[in-house]
């Protein structure tokens, strides 16, 4: 943590004694670079909390990797499994229903995220969640259940990507990539074609939800994502 400046040793030293606290502390990890240097940043300031992972199935080959590499370098991390109405990956719950991740619902991360977290939570309780303040639009979002206060140090602590990145780097651990599904609606050219490319058994797969709910509905969606991948 050498690396930090004074000012936000001195703020990070703020923070930590003004959020002492008897409830039991979670951190909601993502497997990337928010929630690994929020991580780091709790851990080094002697906060016990407990850091979760939901396995849903549809990372990246390289997120799975960077959380084994996380748990190997001492830092413990619970895995939750989903179980959502017999499934225990999003990709096999699109198969069997014929659906697709969408945009505007988001029922993928309601159902094999949130819903898996909320379900593992004692409360009360206190969650921690990796936005950083480049993102602080996202904060103060509404708690998964009652009894739960989410925080976002990140955020009210300043720290943006490029300093949780500093953060990784002066703990001496790899940046991971940016987490993500292979099969995600708000995924980039760029970011499909970087499957087709590297990961091609997963891009096929991802074309075959598309075109299973696309044939089961009788029409396309998200048209420009699947002009891509033809």
């Amino acid at each position: 943590m050498k690396n930090l400046s004074r000012g936000l040793r001195a703020s990070l030293k703020s923070f930590v004694c003004s959020k002492v606290s008897k409830m039991k502390e979670y951190l909601s990890h993502g497997g990337g670079v928010n929630s690994t240097a929020l991580m780091i940043l709790l851990k080094n300031q002697g906060i016990k909390f407990e850091s979760i992972f939901v396995d849903h199935g549809g990372d990246y080959p390289e997120t799975y990797e960077y959380i084994n590499y996380l748990q190997k370098n001492g830092y413990l991390i619970t895995i939750l499994k989903p179980d959502v109405e017999g499934c225990s990956t999003i990709e096999e719950y699109c198969h069997k229903y014929n659906m697709q991740p969408l945009r505007m619902m988001r029922w993928c991360t309601d159902k094999f995220k949130l819903r898996v977290i909320r379900d593992y939570l004692k409360t009360p309780c206190i969650v921690y969640i990796g936005i950083d303040d480049g993102e602080k639009h996202r904060a103060f979002k509404k708690p998964l259940k009652e009894g739960v206060v989410n925080k976002y140090p990140l955020v009210e602590l300043g720290i943006d990507r490029m300093m949780c990145k500093k953060i990784i780097r002066g703990s001496g651990l790899e940046i991971p990539m940016k987490s993500g599904c292979f099969f995600c609606p708000f995924a980039r050219k760029s970011e499909i074609q970087y499957l087709k490319q590297k990961y091609p058994g997963l891009f096929e797969r991802r074309k075959q939800i598309i075109y299973n709910a696309e044939k089961a509905k009788g029409k396309r969606h998200y048209r420009v994502i699947s002009d891509y991948i033809k």
